[in-house]
């Protein structure tokens, strides 16, 4: 099972993603609040974010690999993939997962800038003071993410390390949503949360594609033993 989750690591995320974006959406709706143009915005990106990571979030899956999940997810990356070459921008890059996750980033970038505009009018509202604080979370995170993909770093240990504190940030924002979870106890609002917890821990195990692996130490030479002085002669 850990192998799976390995294998399929940035795919299971984006799925709990889709599925805590979608609760957060109808929570929105439910509560009357609606969707503020900022949120939208940044919707509409996320959302195409996460169907380039869909397609190519992660290596693709062996066709023989057998199971009922692997050919789910082979069906699901398949369809994703197909919307994702009519994309002239992801079909010829070969950094498909960076542009994915810098669109993802747009969704951090929506939530603070409609809180910025709030706080300024109401600088005490708790809600969006937790609400700035996620959107700046999620932003920093997914933009670890985005440098890990992207052509400026070259080695997959590094990579990996911007993986790994990006879902630090992640996690932190995953806060927000458990303390209004906490408060509401709204069933929706307790999906969603779930969802980004979920998506949060399983990016811990997300590896990054494309790397070049840190190349080997070289073995230490000896150095040459010196010559004897001429005339001398050893017993």
């Amino acid at each position: 099972m850990s192998g799976f989750i390995r294998r399929n690591a940035i795919f299971i995320s984006t799925i709990c993603d889709i599925v805590g974006d979608v609760g957060y959406l109808a929570y929105a709706f439910h509560t009357g609040h609606g969707v503020s143009l900022p949120q939208a915005v940044g919707a509409i990106a996320a959302n195409t974010g996460q169907v380039v990571l869909l397609a190519h979030g992660d290596e693709k899956l062996d066709r023989n690999s057998g199971g009922k999940a692997s050919a789910a997810i082979r069906a699901i990356r398949q369809a994703a993939e197909k919307l994702t070459s009519r994309m002239p921008v992801i079909r010829f890059s070969q950094h498909q997962n960076m542009w994915g996750f810098g669109l993802l980033m747009l969704n951090g970038g929506g939530l603070l800038s409609e809180a910025a505009v709030r706080l300024a009018h109401n600088p005490t509202d708790f809600a969006m003071i937790t609400q700035a604080v996620s959107g700046t979370t999620i932003m920093a995170g997914l933009g670890g993410f985005t440098l890990a993909s992207s052509p400026l770093v070259e080695t997959q240990e590094t990579a990996e390390r911007l993986f790994k504190t990006g879902a630090v940030f992640l996690n932190i924002a995953s806060l927000s949503n458990i303390m209004l979870a906490a408060t509401t106890r709204n069933p929706v609002v307790i999906t969603l949360t779930t969802a980004f917890v979920i998506s949060g821990l399983v990016k811990f195990l997300a590896k990054p594609r494309g790397k070049a692996a840190p190349a080997p130490a070289e073995p230490a030479k000896s150095l040459p033993k010196p010559a004897a002085a001429p005339g001398l002669h050893k017993s």
